[in-house]
C-alpha cells in the first residue's frame, strides 16, 4: 500500500501544481498483466524523463512521467494525468484523470481496457 500511495500523493500535487480547478473524467481499467511488461513497453521510465504515449483513439502526446517507483507509473501531458499501478495479484490497472471536455468515462474505460490488453501480455 505504501508504494501505491507515494504515487496518490505525487498526483494531488501534480494536480494542484498543473490543473487546479480543472474537473477530470476518471478513468479506471483493469489489464491482464504483468506490470513489468508496461514498463518495458514504456521505456523503463524514470522520473522526470519525457515519453510519447499514444492515448487510444488519439494521435501521440508528451508527458513528464512525474512519479515512479517499483509498483507505479505517473505521466502528465497538457490535458491528462496517467497513472499505471500494479495490482494485487499481477493485474496491470489504468487510473487516469483526463482533463478533456466532453471526455466519456465509459467509453474511456472500454478503449484504456483494450490499450493494457495490446500493451502487456
Amino acid at each position: 500500500m505504501s508504494t501505491g500511495l507515494a504515487l496518490f500523493y505525487a498526483t494531488l500535487t501534480e494536480y494542484l501544481t498543473h490543473f487546479a480547478g480543472h474537473t477530470a473524467v476518471p478513468v479506471t481499467a483493469h489489464g491482464p498483466a504483468d506490470f513489468d511488461d508496461l514498463r518495458t513497453t514504456l521505456g523503463r521510465p524514470a522520473t522526470g524523463d519525457t515519453l510519447t504515449l499514444t492515448p487510444p483513439g488519439q494521435q501521440p502526446t508528451e508527458g513528464v512521467v512525474y512519479f515512479t517507483n517499483s509498483q507505479t507509473i505517473g505521466i502528465r501531458t497538457r490535458d491528462a494525468m496517467y497513472r499505471f499501478v500494479n495490482g494485487f495479484g499481477g493485474g496491470t490497472f489504468a487510473q487516469h484523470h483526463l482533463f478533456t471536455p466532453g471526455a466519456d468515462p465509459d467509453e474511456a474505460d472500454r478503449a484504456w481496457t483494450a490499450w493494457l490488453a495490446d500493451h502487456t501480455s
